[in-house]
């Protein structure tokens, strides 16, 4: 026991001076042991809501513009990359021409502001919320405009190639216009849409209920949104027309079966079965065990 007590004490103290030797000499293992964890670069609250916004908070580049009071800004190439979401926050009484490429525009929180949208969209979407009296004249693709909780927002297209669809929810005091035709105009906001809609069973809600404007049979209409049962979003006159075209389509199929059905059989290619032959000196398949041509068959010609 004496004996085996000493080794133990002899390999104890052969690794406490194998890992004093990797501190002390600093080799590659001293160092990994010694090196303390490096934290990762810290990330302000405002940049990082503007990623939670964008969509994307590891690769998303953002162009910010905030805080700006009483500017005349022309964003063009040499401030602008193609590959940067255009943010433009907090600012008022402003004007800012945008005639640099970008991916898509983020208009939030201004006032008494226009902007001036020339350059190409990548996406050709523009979102824009919580601003007041703001004025956005397009010279662009800008196939999907989205506007939330806005006071006064005049929204004019040069002509309506450029558009698509705008969607909008919570917004008072709205007039779209089309430079090209006086005739393409929309003037309206959640207080006539409130009254239009004012027979339904529960109120219209100015945070969840959205609209929709686009052209229709050439004609610019606004609708409301509504949700089917599995949630898709669509209007009440597109349900109406899914609708008719399902029973449409469910009548017609109805009456193709129904003539199969009452058509002959020959022509729909059915043959009838033929039973199997026995032979007439075989044992009777029904298990009397007499010849088929005395039992079961004897009535066969």
């Amino acid at each position: 026991p004496e004996k085996k007590g000493i080794n133990t004490f002899k390999k104890q103290s052969h690794l406490l001076l194998f890992i004093y030797s990797l501190f002390a000499k600093g080799s590659k293992q001293g160092k990994k042991i010694m090196q303390a964890p490096v934290a990762p670069p810290k990330t302000d609250d405002a940049t990082r809501r503007i990623h939670a916004q964008t969509g994307n908070a590891k690769a998303q580049e953002v162009s910010l513009i905030t805080g700006k009071n009483g500017e005349n800004a022309v964003l063009d190439s040499t401030s602008l990359k193609e590959s940067e979401t255009l943010f433009i926050k907090n600012c008022k009484d402003s004007t800012f021409t945008v005639n640099g490429k970008c991916t898509k525009i983020f208009i939030e929180s201004v006032s008494n502001t226009k902007v001036v949208l020339k350059g190409m969209i990548i996406t050709a979407v523009v979102e824009v919320w919580k601003c007041d009296n703001l004025t956005l004249e397009i010279d662009t693709k800008v196939l999907t405009l989205q506007a939330d909780a806005c006071k006064g927002l005049n929204v004019s297209f040069g002509n309506k190639e450029q558009f698509d669809r705008f969607i909008w929810a919570g917004v008072f005091d709205l007039n779209l216009t089309f430079r090209d035709n006086a005739e393409n105009t929309v003037t309206e906001g959640f207080d006539q849409m409130k009254e239009k809609h004012k027979d339904l069973t529960i109120p219209l809600s100015e945070q969840t209920d959205q609209f929709i404007v686009r052209f229709v049979d050439g004609k610019l209409i606004s609708e409301q949104i509504v949700r089917l049962s599995n949630g898709y979003p669509t209007t009440e006159r597109e349900a109406a027309a899914f609708d008719a075209e399902s029973k449409k389509n469910a009548e017609a199929t109805e009456a193709y079966v129904r003539a199969l059905l009452d058509a002959k059989s020959s022509k729909l290619g059915l043959k009838r079965l033929q039973k199997a032959k026995v032979p007439r000196n075989s044992p009777c398949t029904c298990g009397s065990g007499k010849k088929f041509k005395t039992c079961c068959g004897k009535n066969e010609a």
